[in-house]
């Protein structure tokens, strides 16, 4: 059973450590280790949220939540609208519900926060993400952006 929880500052490492391990699995081409580092200054940003999945008290996934801005991050915050990233499972844990417990939580956390909409990135290959997050109701937009590797990636909302 998945035991979705808040994280601390002492999870940061170890949940890092597992978004480095999926990010490995699922792009052959990682090659970027400063990507870590950004990570980590995500997950201590003020008003970040960083959400833990436990099995047997092992570590096996993480998500952030957020405020979410304009510009693709770099702008003011948009009232109203919750951002979620790093959204990460070990890859031995991969396809076992884990992703979807930590999305539910996540959005559960950003409604009970006040938040009305919801939205996440999703790069348009990773197949298996874009169908957990269609599946609990996010909703692919038009905005479309190149991510660090250069692979393009859209937009998706939910309503809270």
């Amino acid at each position: 059973m998945t035991v979705v929880r808040s994280g601390t500052e002492a999870d940061v490492p170890i949940a890092i450590r597992i978004w480095d391990e999926a990010a490995r699995a699922h792009e052959r081409d990682y090659v970027l280790p400063d990507r870590v580092e950004k990570a980590i200054g995500y997950a201590l940003l003020p008003g970040s949220s960083l959400l833990i999945a436990e099995r047997e008290k092992k570590i096996v996934g993480m998500i952030m939540v957020g405020q979410g801005r304009s510009n693709g991050g770099a702008g003011d915050p948009i009232v109203g609208l919750a951002h979620i990233g790093l959204i990460a499972v070990a890859p031995g844990f991969w396809s076992q519900g884990v992703g979807r417990s930590l999305v539910l939580a996540a959005l559960s956390g950003a409604r009970e926060a006040g938040f009305a909409e919801a939205q996440l990135w999703v790069r348009d290959d990773n197949i298996r993400a874009c169908r957990l997050y269609e599946s609990v109701g996010f909703r692919m937009t038009d905005d479309a952006m190149k991510n660090d590797l250069g692979k393009i990636m859209h937009r998706h909302v939910i309503s809270l």
